[in-house]
């Protein structure tokens, strides 16, 4: 399984108090027939796809976006994500690609993951 993207980085850094650069792992799969399907394992229900890995990954960062101002509008808590190594564990058997994306938004104090 190949990994796409620095892993050293934390998954979520405070920056000024205000801005949280978040570290999401993608998951890109394709078969012969298909375009580049993206899932987002920390953001149930959050797809993508593209025609080539560049578009996938680049429609994957819209779809985050999209997600996680859905969940501050409902007043639902952002999810940390999950580090590429458990993400491994969970689904050893998958044969795609791991991709790490970094999504920068102000978020207000109270849609923080619990761990802060």
């Amino acid at each position: 399984m190949f990994i796409y993207g620095s892993t050293s980085k934390k998954r979520l850094t405070n920056w000024d108090g205000e801005k949280y650069i978040m570290i999401y792992p993608i998951y890109i799969e394709k078969d012969e027939r298909s375009d580049f399907g993206v899932t987002v394992p920390d953001l149930p229900g959050c797809f993508s796809a593209g025609s080539t890995m560049e578009e996938a990954i680049a429609n994957a960062e819209e779809a985050i976006l999209t997600h996680l101002e859905g969940l501050m509008l409902d007043s639902d808590p952002i999810p940390y994500p999950t580090s590429i190594k458990e993400l491994q564990t969970k689904y050893n058997s998958l044969s795609g690609i791991w991709v790490l994306v970094t999504i920068d938004k102000k978020l207000g104090q109270a849609y923080l993951p619990k761990r802060f």
